[in-house]
Order: structure tokens, then C-alpha cells, then sequence
């Protein structure tokens, strides 16, 4: 139940996050973690949502590790946990990887190669 409950607040935050502040965003979690105590593992899809997510378990008292757990899922998991000051598992995609391949295949596709579907781009799970 919780999980759909995060899932469905998460949703919304990411529709309304142009017009959201951090400080309305830390707002939002807050209030959510309050009405839902019970969600104690957290997937964030970047470090921006990373720092409110955490900024908000913080105004209730809550630690990494300790009250809750905690997966960043962002092009510069290294960068961005040390601005947080947080040791956690990241799975890091590929920035340039997914670019240069974007690029890649829009060039291709605008001069009459073939292109797929679907392109992968591997990413890499690291827990230090």
C-alpha cells in the first residue's frame, strides 16, 4: 500500500516539479512522510529529488540507514552524493553515453541509415 501511495506522490511531484520550488518540494515529502510512516525505502531518480527526499525524512527526525533506505538513480551519482554528504547505492547511467548515442541516431536516422527501435545503454550499480 505504501509503495503505491510513494509512487502515486512521486508521480505528482515530478508532473508539477517546473512549477515546484526545493523548498515546496521538501514541503510535499515532508507532508507525505508524515501521512505515510511507514514507507522506509526510497528510489530517487535524481539528486535534486535525492536532497528534497532526504531534507524532508530530516524535518521528521528520520536518518539514512538508520530509519530509511535509499537508491539514487543519476547521471552523477558521485558528484551529487557528496554534495549531499551521503554514502549510498547508486545505479549511474551514462550521460555521455546516452547522449553521444542520441545524437548518434538522430544523425543516421536524418541521413537514411537504417536505426533501432531500441538502443541500450548499459548502467552500472555501485554500493560505495
Amino acid at each position: 500500500r505504501s509503495t503505491r501511495a510513494f509512487s502515486s506522490a512521486a508521480s505528482d511531484v515530478y508532473k508539477r516539479q517546473e512549477n515546484l520550488s526545493h523548498a515546496q518540494t521538501v514541503e510535499y515529502f515532508t507532508e507525505f512522510f508524515r501521512e505515510h510512516p511507514s514507507v522506509t525505502g526510497i528510489i530517487c531518480g535524481s539528486g535534486q529529488s535525492a536532497d528534497a527526499v532526504l531534507a524532508a525524512f530530516r524535518r521528521l527526525g528520520r536518518t539514512p540507514g538508520r530509519d530509511f533506505g535509499m537508491v539514487l538513480i543519476d547521471n552523477e551519482s558521485a558528484y551529487t552524493l557528496d554534495l549531499l554528504g551521503l554514502k549510498l547505492p547508486t545505479i549511474t547511467q551514462d550521460g555521455y553515453g546516452i547522449g553521444f548515442t542520441a545524437a548518434r541516431t538522430l544523425f543516421d536516422r536524418l541521413t537514411g541509415k537504417e536505426v533501432p527501435a531500441e538502443t541500450f545503454i548499459p548502467t552500472r550499480f555501485e554500493t560505495e
